[in-house]
């Protein structure tokens, strides 16, 4: 196999360890269907993408996207995370067209705020009642508010109103029941719960099953385009803008933002109605940066005095970044002094959040 460039992200990170992680394959050119399908499934994230030469006139590259088992038309937090490291390499500035099989996705950026418009929502109504619905998540009848839809802004999901926020939190959704309800035209077996927090936010949880278990994904961003869909499809008051909180419940918070404009509403009809509005997700990000990796090791390298860069490297492909920070105090012994050591995993996470510590390198 060639040697391949990929890079490590964190989308809809507001913090270093946190949002939802993507590999970004920089040329996918010379690897065939398989051979992409192996590497998602080695990475074993949510999602792996690879970019390609675009095909489309409008498209800046053409990105295909695949889960461990199988490959995806669209999702959010892909795109995002892509369209960030399309910039870099092609030096495009902060607007990026993506070629998807879902079709030509436009996404810009301010600085490192990413915002991709969604297609018009698709929608459908799911046949289960409300009770079903209750004992597929694990909460109570009265915890599930009507409205369910199947919504499609490129990526079929099934989007779910609960009563409050802490019953988004209690869900616990059964395996076997999700798979039995949430049954849509083009996938099955997931459901993105959400409730309100207040005017401004949102609380969200997406399930999938997985080899007969379930699944939380911590940041959705296809899921909350979608759930922008929703709102459309229920003539709810427009123009919106919310944060979505995903994530915290499994140690990884998102922070996604919605908005849904309305433009003009056409007196037309309700198709060209909604080609007017546009759904918009926004994603932060932080430690954005090319990654190799070798084993599982901390090493410190000893740079201009008083700083200190760390590389941390992993033998599963979970998380890679680079940090540098200066100490308030940055002496060492001198007789001691050298141009490389080696930390435990348990000091170097205090260094990640500490501006005091001091680090004495040792022989490797």
């Amino acid at each position: 196999m060639p040697r391949l460039k990929y890079q490590l992200v964190n989308v809809f990170a507001e913090a270093p360890l946190a949002g939802n992680p993507l590999c970004v394959f920089e040329d996918g050119s010379s690897l065939d269907d398989a051979t992409m399908q192996a590497l998602a499934l080695q990475f074993n994230l949510s999602e792996t993408t690879f970019i390609l030469p675009a095909a489309a006139p409008d498209a800046t590259a053409r990105v295909r996207i695949f889960t461990p088992t199988f490959e995806m038309p669209f999702a959010g937090h892909p795109t995002l995370g892509t369209a960030h490291v399309v910039r870099k390499l092609l030096n495009t500035g902060n607007d990026v067209r993506l070629q998807m099989q879902a079709g030509v996705i436009p996404v810009t950026a301010q600085n490192d705020e990413w915002t991709l418009q969604a297609n018009a929502p698709r929608s459908h109504a799911p046949q289960p009642t409300r009770a079903e619905f209750a004992q597929m998540l694990g909460i109570a009848a009265t915890d599930v508010l009507d409205g369910a839809l199947w919504v499609d802004t490129g990526s079929e999901q099934l989007i779910m109103p609960l009563a409050s926020a802490t019953a988004v939190e209690r869900c616990q959704p059964n395996a076997e029941l999700l798979a039995r309800y949430s049954v849509g035209n083009k996938r099955n077996g997931l459901a993105y719960a959400w409730a309100r927090v207040n005017d401004t936010t949102i609380r969200a949880r997406f399930f999938f099953t997985k080899h007969g278990g379930v699944v939380e994904d911590p940041g959705t961003g296809s899921a909350c385009a979608n759930l922008g869909g929703w709102f459309i499809a229920h003539k709810l008051p427009l123009p919106l803008a919310v944060k979505v909180l995903q994530g915290d419940q499994i140690g990884r918070p998102c922070r996604l933002s919605l908005r849904v404009d309305e433009q003009q509403r056409s007196r037309k009809s309700e198709i060209q109605r909604q080609r007017k509005q546009k759904c918009a997700v926004i994603f932060h990000t932080l430690n954005l940066t090319e990654l190799v990796w070798n084993r599982f090791v901390w090493v410190v390298e000893k740079t201009d005095a008083p700083s200190l860069r760390v590389h941390l490297t992993f033998l599963q492909p979970t998380l890679i970044a680079q940090w540098s920070w200066r100490p308030k105090s940055s002496a060492t012994n001198s007789g001691s002094a050298s141009s490389s050591g080696r930390i435990s995993a348990a000091y170097a996470l205090t260094a990640l959040v500490s501006t005091s510590m001091r680090i004495e390198p040792v022989a490797m």
